[in-house]
């Protein structure tokens, strides 16, 4: 099969490593991928402001200047990206599918004629970040066939617009997130956690915990990364910057408690992978972590915004290291049976080839 995926930016973020993913996966199942990126960029309201469409434009010359790197620092790239100036019938190729994910792309891809192929609607969050909530709600009933990443999103997609979805966690390329032989610190305990600029992320949060077991404990070292460089951050917190794919396994591997604190979320990736190489994960109990994790057996999860449940469960885990080991070690062989990459690209398939 030909399957065109459309996006609007090449940048680090969660989901389009799963796009990425899922067209390495499409490709070494026989099919052809072709992802297209647009020049212009999408408007996000009917009218924007002169302010609002210079922001556009730079946050566009941004990424296309910083895309280089970042497409290299996803690992190898099997399928052929090609640069168009906007969706039209005239610089798409005619295809068996089509997937997108960005919300304005819905209204584009509309008018394209039907030889460009079924349209695959992969719903990666609730994009209401400065956005037309009338057009956004309305992309869910234009008749594609919608695809949610979680059963949390599911249901919220559904109590919005009445549109249905069929659910496809995502899938994680294992073969890059592993821990062939988990190795625990006995002397010293490893924290890490990934930095976020963006409030809902849940980094203040983060960062108030781990003062508070900075304190407590004298054999704890903190660690976090980031694309960007924090405003400020503690000293005796270790700051990466712009890790690769193989460094952040490598942070992961040999981290003893990853902490997650988001609000909000549509998946929620970071935690997964972190189980992926062995690691003790404290989440927050958004997206899909109910329906890869369960408390107190592969994870420890919290109420979104609540700081002293997050301490309790870091306290947790360092206070007792049997049940610290256990969680690791479930949540490495768990996430493996419910995250599998080649199963959720299945789906894919069934759902392009199903009438």
């Amino acid at each position: 099969m030909r399957i065109n995926i459309i996006i609007s930016h090449i940048m680090k973020t969660g989901g389009l490593r799963i796009i990425f993913d899922y067209a390495n996966k499409l490709i070494e199942k026989g099919n052809d991928v072709v992802l297209y990126q647009t020049l212009i960029p999408y408007k996000q309201k009917k009218k924007i402001s002169n302010k609002e469409r210079i922001h556009l434009i730079k946050d566009k010359i941004y990424f296309l200047k910083s895309q280089k790197n970042i497409i290299k620092s996803y690992g190898e790239i099997k399928f052929r990206i090609k640069f168009i100036p906007f969706v039209t019938d005239l610089f798409l190729l005619d295809a068996d599918a089509i997937l997108f994910s960005y919300w304005p792309i819905a209204y584009k891809v509309k008018n394209l004629k039907p030889s460009k192929g079924k349209v695959l609607y992969l719903i990666q969050a609730y994009e209401n970040w400065n956005s037309d909530l009338d057009l956004l709600n309305s992309t869910y009933n234009l008749g594609f066939k919608n695809i949610t990443i979680s059963e949390e999103l599911r249901k919220k997609v559904y109590n919005i617009s009445g549109a249905e979805s069929v659910v496809i966690n995502d899938g994680i390329d294992f073969s890059k997130f592993y821990n062939n032989e988990k190795i625990f610190n006995k002397n010293k305990k490893i924290i890490s956690f990934v930095y976020y600029n963006m409030e809902f992320k849940g980094v203040s949060e983060i960062l108030e915990v781990v003062e508070r077991i900075h304190y407590s404990y004298d054999n704890v070292e903190f660690l976090c990364f980031s694309m960007s460089q924090p405003e400020k951050l503690p000293d005796y917190i270790t700051f990466i910057h712009n890790p690769d794919d193989t460094k952040i396994r490598e942070i992961y591997c040999n981290s003893d408690i990853f902490i997650s604190a988001s609000r909000e979320e549509g998946f929620y990736l970071v935690p997964a992978e972190a189980m992926a190489c062995g690691c003790a994960v404290v989440t927050s109990k958004v997206g899909a972590v109910p329906d890869f994790s369960v408390h107190k057996l592969d994870s420890m999860h919290f109420t979104p915004g609540n700081i002293d449940e997050m301490e309790y469960c870091v306290r947790y885990l360092l206070d007792n290291p049997g049940e610290l080991e256990k969680i690791s070690l479930n949540g490495y062989q768990n996430i493996r049976k419910k995250l599998n990459l080649e199963k959720s690209v299945n789906m894919i398939e069934q759902l392009i080839n199903d009438p």
